[in-house]
């Protein structure tokens, strides 16, 4: 079982009335998608940041076998999820990754229970899913498939995204004589315009760019 929690006071369902200065929940359905195409049903639950309340939520949703948190897990005054979680007992593995989008991604356990907790961005929440979430349900499924399966490409254009950390770059991809990767334009993590019409992350080195020509690894999520 999986248990999905988004977490936000500012965050609204899908075709609820948005007050001023409310967001729409992208990020809740987008992942219940992801989870479908596992095999695996989980409804978005949000909730607001504040201590006895996101503690009663976490607490429930940490009776699952997997809990995927969207949200609250950064250094702000309101992002309390990692310190909840381990209040809750949770033992962090690790907190922060040297990957753009998702820095502050955070992984724990309790017991043989698995915890993510995902930076609030579009971006970081699709990429958080295919490189760690998805990959980890299909493993406890037994599948074989289970992932993350970085395939070769040749860049079409030079990857330069300016980052000292290992920066996952929203590409397009051709296919007809070899995997061709081209860096999608986009305005940010939260760009999910942007997602919708890209085919794959591109991994381009730590500090690192690379030319047009040369070679890089990619994660799509086509076939």
């Amino acid at each position: 079982s999986v248990a999905l929690v988004n977490t936000g006071g500012e965050i609204v369902p899908p075709g609820a009335r948005r007050p001023r200065f409310g967001i729409y929940n992208s990020n809740g359905p987008m992942l219940s998608a992801l989870l479908r195409g596992d095999g695996v049903s989980a409804e978005p639950v949000i909730v607001k940041d504040e201590p006895r309340v996101l503690r009663a939520a976490l607490a429930r949703a940490l009776k699952s076998d997997i809990t995927v948190v969207s949200g609250g897990v950064s250094m702000g005054d309101y992002d309390l999820v990692p310190g909840t979680l381990e209040s809750l007992g949770v033992k962090k593995v690790f907190h922060n990754v040297r990957v753009r989008p998702g820095k502050p991604m955070f992984f724990g356990v309790k017991g043989r229970r698995l915890v993510f907790g995902v930076p609030g961005n579009p971006l970081a929440n699709f990429l958080a899913y295919l490189a760690y979430i998805g990959p980890a349900i299909r493993k406890m499924a037994g599948r074989p498939d289970h992932g993350p399966e970085f395939r070769d490409g040749t860049c079409a254009a030079k990857f330069d995204p300016r980052t000292a950390r290992r920066a996952m770059t929203l590409s397009l991809v051709k296919t007809r004589a070899e995997h061709a990767l081209s860096p999608l334009g986009h305005s940010g993590s939260a760009d999910i315009l942007a997602l919708a019409g890209a085919r794959a992350f591109t991994a381009v080195p730590e500090g690192g760019a690379v030319k047009k020509g040369g070679k890089a690894k990619f994660l799509t999520w086509e076939e």
